[in-house]
């Protein structure tokens, strides 16, 4: 299986800040790379988990190169982020389930619903006030 379709240039730039194509995919496939070089780390593999769970996939950068290397018959792809229409773009073209996420926790899954929860550059892009907050 190949890797998923583009999303169009203004969510691209949404979430790259830039519209360019080609940097939006290869900055998708080096974020899955790190990731897996980070879980072999610790002895792990995509396979090893049922449900992944990308927290703060904008328009699915990553999510569309993950959907190229693991198995759709058996894992799950989630991604979680507060833009609805991004989210609704990711569930639309990148066979992945998707959830728009309020301004503060809970975020929309039952407890012990991921296998694993990977992310790539969320912190920096949150508000100051809303982390000092606690729920």
């Amino acid at each position: 299986m190949g890797v998923a379709p583009l999303p169009p240039e203004e969510l691209r730039e949404r979430v790259a800040g830039a519209r360019d194509p080609k940097s939006f995919d290869l900055s998708g496939a080096a974020t899955v790379d790190e990731w897996t070089r980070a879980l072999a780390a610790i002895g792990k593999r995509w396979g090893d988990f049922q449900t992944i769970v990308d927290f703060g996939c904008g328009c699915g950068r990553a999510i569309r190169h993950l959907r190229s290397i693991i198995d759709p018959a058996a894992q799950t792809l989630i991604g979680l982020d507060p833009d609805a229409e991004a989210i609704d773009w990711v569930v639309r073209n990148l066979d992945a389930r998707g959830y728009a996420l309020a301004d503060l926790p809970p975020a929309p899954l039952p407890d012990n619903s991921a296998d694993l929860i990977v992310s790539h550059s969320v912190f920096t892009h949150l508000p100051e006030d809303g982390a000092r907050q606690s729920g």
